[in-house]
């Protein structure tokens, strides 16, 4: 395989993700939309998880098209969806929120770079972690508060 060739190969490889990429984001942010009409997430919940989703989108489409076989644009995909990941995580009102980063994480595995996956599955585990941890402390409060109401 020529340099040519390697790079058509990430160039295609950098295409598939952020068609995969944007395909999530649009889900992510349609699926918020339609919780914000339910009246469960605010308009200004609803505008943040926008502009989380829709910034790095746009830079990502922007790399894209100013190097189209370069890395620059799974980092921003990476941090842009991490950091919307992390926030919805620690926003849910469901338990199955951790999913989410199910799909990226499928779609980063285009890349075959494993330092780069480690980097997303690492930040994705230690938020589940926190997100985790933040639910005992809160089974734990209840907890207390339930054995005081009942000691009276």
């Amino acid at each position: 395989m020529n340099n040519e060739d390697i790079f058509l190969e990430k160039e295609k490889i950098n295409q598939l993700a952020l068609i995969a990429y944007l395909i999530l984001n649009s889900i992510l942010f349609l699926s918020y939309l339609v919780e914000g009409f339910k009246g469960s997430k605010s308009p200004g919940y609803i505008v943040a998880i926008f502009v989380m989703l829709f910034v790095p989108s746009v830079i990502s489409i922007l790399l894209y098209f100013w190097n189209k076989g370069g890395r620059a644009q799974r980092y921003v995909m990476g941090v842009g969806y991490s950091v919307v990941y992390l926030l919805t995580l620690f926003t849910a009102s469901t338990n199955l929120t951790f999913t989410f980063i199910i799909p990226f994480i499928i779609i980063i595995s285009l890349y075959t770079d494993v330092k780069y996956s480690t980097g997303i599955a690492i930040i994705a585990m230690l938020g589940n972690i926190g997100y985790i941890s933040k639910r005992v402390v809160f089974l734990r409060i209840q907890l207390k508060t339930f054995k005081i109401f009942l000691s009276q």
